[in-house]
């Protein structure tokens, strides 16, 4: 009673070893493909994670940035409005300053038209 003989020592003209051969290279043809598919996808998953953590931080920087800007606006209504508001008292007090000049001068005009009827007389 002798061993079987292993399918790959099979004589390799035989229809068996060809058949085998070639079911063996498919398959392998198929774990290969499925290997590469696999790979495939982990660098896919890989780079769309790396990609969604970079979009991530993005956003966070964005959003970190608008908030500055809010912020700088907000500082800069602030002035303008500390601006208007002395813009006005200003210029209250140069009205005000016209108003005293005005009376000043024609007090000035009167009292210089009274020595001028003076020293006529």
């Amino acid at each position: 009673h002798t061993a079987p003989v292993p399918r790959f020592y099979v004589d390799s003209d035989s229809e068996d070893a060809k058949n085998w051969t070639e079911r063996k290279a498919r398959l392998l043809w198929q774990k290969g493909c499925q290997a590469v598919m696999l790979g495939n996808a982990k660098k896919y998953r890989i780079d769309l994670r790396r990609a969604l953590i970079q979009s991530e931080a993005r956003c966070k920087n964005l959003s970190q940035d608008a908030a500055d800007i809010q912020e700088s606006l907000f500082e800069a209504l602030q002035k303008n409005e500390s601006l208007r508001h002395t813009v006005t008292q200003q210029s209250a007090q140069l009205q005000n300053m016209h108003e005293s000049h005005s009376i000043e001068k024609a007090g000035l005009l009167r009292e210089k038209h009274d020595l001028e009827r003076e020293l006529s007389t």
